[in-house]
C-alpha cells in the first residue's frame, strides 16, 4: 500500500503528473494532506484494490447461468439489452447480495488502508471505527473503551449484513 501513497504523491506522484501532461493540472494537489481530497483519494484506492475480487465472482456467477437460458431467450426475439436485464441479473443476485454483504462489511472494518496512507489524519478526516479503536486501546492503552469501540463496530456490521440477507431473501432462483 505504500506504493498506492507515491500515486498519490504531490510532486513526484504520477497521479498528479498525469493531470498535468493532459493539461489538467489546476487539479493537482496533495491528495492525502487535505482534509477535503483524503477520504477520497483512499475511498478510491480501497475500491480499486477490491475491483478485481468482485469482477472475478461475478464473471463466474455468470458463467455458471447455462447457455440455453440465453439461447431460448435469442430465440424469443429478446435483444443483447433486455437478456441483460431480465436473464444475467436476476440470475446473479445472490452474488450481487453477498458483494453487497462483503463490500459494506469492508467498509465498516477498514483499517490498513487508512493506517498506512494517512494515520486518520490530516486533522482526522480520516478516522475510521477501526483506528479509533486502535488509538483507544494500544495507543492511550484504554482497552475497555476500545472494546466498547469493538461491539458497536460488531453490531453495526452484524445488523448491515442481517438487514441485506433478509432484503434478499427472495427464494434462489434454479434453472
Amino acid at each position: 500500500m505504500a506504493t498506492v501513497s507515491f500515486v498519490y504523491e504531490p510532486n513526484l506522484g504520477p497521479l498528479n503528473h498525469a493531470l498535468k501532461a493532459v493539461g489538467l493540472g489546476r487539479f493537482a494537489q496533495a491528495w492525502l494532506g487535505q482534509e477535503s481530497t483524503a477520504v477520497s483519494a483512499i475511498i478510491a484506492m480501497s475500491q480499486w484494490q477490491g475491483f478485481g475480487y468482485s469482477t472475478l465472482l461475478f464473471a463466474v456467477a455468470i458463467q455458471r447461468i447455462p447457455s440455453e437460458i440465453y439461447g431460448a431467450a435469442a430465440i424469443d426475439g429478446v435483444g443483447p439489452i433486455r437478456r441483460f436485464v431480465h436473464v444475467t441479473v436476476p440470475l446473479v443476485r445472490e452474488m450481487t447480495g453477498l458483494m453487497a454483504i462483503v463490500t459494506i462489511s469492508g467498509a465498516f472494518q477498514v483499517f490498513n488502508e487508512v493506517m498506512v496512507m494517512t494515520a486518520g489524519g490530516p486533522n482526522n478526516s480520516t478516522q475510521v471505527l477501526g483506528t479509533w479503536l486502535y488509538r483507544s486501546g494500544f495507543v492511550r492503552n484504554n482497552f475497555g473503551y476500545a472494546a466498547a469501540v469493538a461491539t458497536v463496530l460488531f453490531v453495526i456490521t452484524l445488523g448491515i449484513a442481517v438487514a441485506q440477507l433478509w432484503v434478499t431473501r427472495r427464494r434462489r432462483v434454479e434453472w
